[in-house]
């Protein structure tokens, strides 16, 4: 997320209580879960450098969790996933990344105009996505001019439709808030990831 660090998703997210309760209750397998920073690769514009984030998990974070963890070198056996800027960065692995991982989480992102998405890719409609939101989330719907967005979140659903690519979504009754992506992350757990 902008703004975000590597404890977001700990602290104001509480994944660690959504996943252990969930593997507890036995609604989800055991699982390795990293949340690096990815908020210090902003460009001269402010605008995240998305090349650079994905360079640095796909060269660095991954091979070292494998080297290391008990970590799959499997792409069909990762996911990707992240909320505001980290859904823009998650839309942007799907389209530019896309044999990396199999299931692909976006919350509250978008499109960024750095790059033209080619929603004809065979390969989509072979991965699992998950769209999360809110109902009164600035992400949810295209609304006038945004000097970073291309598209948000239900023109992307429309795409996907209109393209044939399969995709599921947790849309709740909230905004662009941690009460949003608590209840995605659980639901996507619980529903999406590893089915």
């Amino acid at each position: 997320m902008g703004g975000g660090t590597e404890s977001s998703w700990i602290v104001q997210g509480q994944i660690g209580n959504i996943l252990d309760n969930l593997i507890a209750k036995g609604k989800v397998e055991p699982m390795i879960l990293v949340t690096p920073n990815l908020s210090d690769y902003p460009s001269p514009q402010h605008v995240f450098d998305r090349p650079i984030i994905l360079s640095n998990v796909l060269e660095y974070i991954l091979p070292h969790m494998v080297e290391n963890y008990n970590a799959s070198s499997d792409p069909d056996r990762r996911g990707f996933g992240g909320l505001s800027m980290g859904g823009a960065t998650t839309y942007y692995a799907l389209f530019n990344h896309t044999d990396e991982f199999k299931y692909y989480l976006p919350m509250s992102g978008f499109i960024s105009r750095e790059y033209e998405p080619d929603y004809t890719m065979e390969a989509l409609k072979t991965k699992v996505i998950s769209i999360g939101a809110g109902w009164y989330d600035f992400c949810l719907a295209d609304t006038g001019e945004d000097r970073m967005a291309q598209a948000m979140n239900l023109t992307i659903m429309n795409n996907f439709g209109a393209n044939g690519i399969p995709y599921s979504a947790d849309l709740v009754a909230s905004g662009h808030a941690w009460v949003t992506w608590r209840h995605n992350i659980a639901w996507m757990l619980e529903n999406v990831l590893w089915k």
